[in-house]
């Protein structure tokens, strides 16, 4: 009456009852906390430069539109660098 199991039944059987320990699972919630800070990091320098621009026309005073047009630039670079990283990273 004690057969010994068929492979089928016992392969099977190994997979349903293995785990992953978790020492070996990597938490993607660092990662996307890490992104989200810095994607907010980057939108706001971005709207500080758009306001900034705005204000140097405001005031005609050029030094500070370029200023503003600068950060306004580096914010909207640094959000396509971090999608391309995003993108890259899948």
């Amino acid at each position: 009456m004690n057969s010994p199991p068929d492979e089928a039944t016992d392969r099977f059987s190994a997979t349903r009852t293995s785990t992953i320990p978790e020492a070996t699972v990597t938490t993607p919630q660092t990662r996307t906390t890490m992104d989200m800070g810095r994607a907010i990091r980057n939108k706001a320098q971005t709207a500080k430069g758009r306001i900034k621009e705005t204000l140097g026309r405001t005031a005609r005073n050029r030094q500070t539109q370029r200023e503003g047009r600068s950060d306004r630039s580096m914010g909207n670079l640094k959000q396509a660098a971090a999608k391309a990283r995003k993108a890259f990273k899948r």
